[in-house]
Formats: structure tokens, C-alpha cells, sequence
């Protein structure tokens, strides 16, 4: 195909595009090589013209100088794969001007690279605020004949909530796509936690009760607290709670600011509460 000229970028034949006329396919000098040869027309002023070439449309991995020739051989390239080439005039100090339009086409003979695969990821995190939370991950690709490609839905950076979302990933190349499913999975951080506080505001039936610690005589904090059929009780049972009774807490804090106990002492006597480990502010689990 041969182009008109471009725009001036202060050399007429810079902004001149070199037209592509032919793209020959040579037969391959072995099973590892292969050779294909790009003509063009000729730009006025030229000093010289360069190749580039890549098996990816736009990127170029490759190039040659030709010369003042208007034709050039490519050899060395791979067997049964696909390529790209544009070329472009440059001047007497060696400088490119625009590359012509692409023209491409697959070397002769087998392509040397192996099935195409692909492999997902399972990218994971643990969101300390129960959020959802952006997760960085890349799919493994190996083989196929280029141009490869890959993509994920939903795709790497996304926010992920937290459970379980399926992960798809897709693989392409020139002959064929394959696929692969996973799971992005986040959780809500969790921390153990024990302190003693009373009882206030309880509510629900044993053995599910709700009831809001006041945790701490000095600058009294509230918070949540869950029993469940899996709380253990010490001197005690379930049916004991009682409002101000003073218990001491042991549990999980949740992201949700909630304790989900696993055991529940209750204190003897009547007395403030106290915090036992101030390490572990409910408030900041």
C-alpha cells in the first residue's frame, strides 16, 4: 500500500510516511528461523530507512537499519509466528520521521512454542475495616503463538468485598483462547480480646444474648458483646446475666466493632469495672 504525505515536521521528507508496497513471505532457512522481506517506496531526500518489527500491533521489539536500499530482509524471526513491521525515512543525522501504517503477516513453518495455558490467580487480603479492599494480582500465562494476551473479570485493581468473588481469566493468542476460574477472597481482620466490664442494655434470649460492655472506670467505653450457644460460663450461667452484673469477657473483636464471646466469667462482688489489657482497645481491633 503506498501512503500519502503527512504533516511538515521541518524536514519535507520527514513528515512524508514511508508507503509499504509488498510484504513477501520467504520460506525459512530452518525450523528456528524464518525470513520475510518489506518493500516501500522511495522518499525523496532520505538518507536512509529502518525496520521495526514485534509480534505485538504498535510495539516493536525489533529493528534494522536498511540503508538507502528500499527493501530490506528480516531473517532470524521465529517459525509459524505472527509479526508487525513499519518503516520509517530518517535523515542525514539519523533522525526517524513518522512510521509508515503497519502491514503484517506469519513466517513459514511450525511455530516452535508449546500449547497455549494459562493459570489463575488467588489473590487474597484482610480488610481491617470490613471493607472492600483493592487486590493487585496478574494471571500465568505460558506457550501460545504471539501476539498473546490476557485478561481477568473482574480485572486487577478492583475493589474486592468481602466473601468470596469469582475470578475469570482468558488467555488469547493468534489460534486459539483458553480460560481459567479462581476466587479473590477477603476477610474482615479479627483479634482476640479480654477485659472486664458490666452489663448494660441486655437484650435476646440465652443462649443468643446481646448486651454493651462498659469497659474501663476511667473514661468508660461501650461496645457490643455477642454469646452464642459456643460461650463457656464461669461460676455462672447464661441465665445468670443480669444487668450491671460484672463480668470478665474473652472473645474475638470483629471488624464491626462487635466481641463475639467465647467465654464469660462472672466477677464476684460489686465493684467497677476495670480494664485488664490496655493493649487491646476494642475500639481498634
Amino acid at each position: 500500500m503506498s501512503l500519502a504525505p503527512c504533516c511538515d515536521m521541518g524536514h519535507s521528507w520527514i513528515g512524508r510516511r514511508a508507503g509499504v508496497l509488498a510484504l513477501i513471505l520467504l520460506v525459512p532457512r530452518s525450523t528456528l528461523a524464518a525470513s520475510l522481506t518489506v518493500a516501500w517506496d522511495p522518499v525523496i531526500e532520505a538518507a536512509g530507512f529502518v525496520v521495526y518489527y514485534g509480534t505485538s500491533s504498535g510495539d516493536y521489539t525489533g529493528s534494522v537499519d536498511a540503508g538507502n536500499a528500499t527493501q530490506k530482509q528480516i531473517d532470524t524471526l521465529a517459525s509459524g509466528t505472527f509479526y508487525y513491521f513499519a518503516v520509517a525515512a530518517y535523515d542525514s543525522s539519523g533522525v526517524p520521521g513518522l512510521p509508515s501504517t503497519e502491514v503484517f503477516s506469519t513466517t513459514a513453518g511450525v511455530a516452535t512454542s508449546t500449547p497455549l495455558a494459562i493459570q489463575c490467580p488467588a489473590p487474597s487480603g484482610s480488610s481491617p475495616s470490613g471493607s472492600a479492599m483493592k487486590l493487585d494480582f496478574s494471571p500465568v500465562v505460558s506457550g501460545g503463538v504471539a501476539p498473546v494476551t490476557s485478561s481477568c473479570t473482574p480485572s486487577s485493581g478492583s475493589m474486592f468485598p468481602v466473601g468470596s468473588t469469582a475470578l475469570t481469566c482468558t488467555a488469547r493468542d493468534v489460534t486459539s483462547t483458553r480460560s481459567c476460574q479462581s476466587a479473590a477472597i477477603v476477610v474482615a481482620a479479627t483479634k482476640s480480646v479480654e477485659f472486664d466490664a458490666e452489663v448494660s442494655n441486655l437484650a435476646n434470649k440465652c443462649p443468643n444474648t446481646t448486651f454493651t460492655a462498659i469497659w474501663a472506670s476511667l473514661a468508660p467505653q461501650t461496645f457490643a458483646v455477642v454469646t452464642t450457644s459456643a460461650t463457656n460460663y464461669s461460676k455462672g450461667a447464661c441465665a445468670a446475666l443480669r444487668e450491671t452484673s460484672n463480668v470478665h469477657v474473652q472473645g474475638v473483636a470483629q471488624a464491626d466493632g462487635r466481641v463475639v464471646a467465647s467465654a464469660i466469667t462472672f466477677l464476684a462482688g460489686s465493684r467497677n469495672p476495670k480494664q485488664l489489657d490496655a493493649s487491646h482497645p476494642l475500639g481498634n481491633p
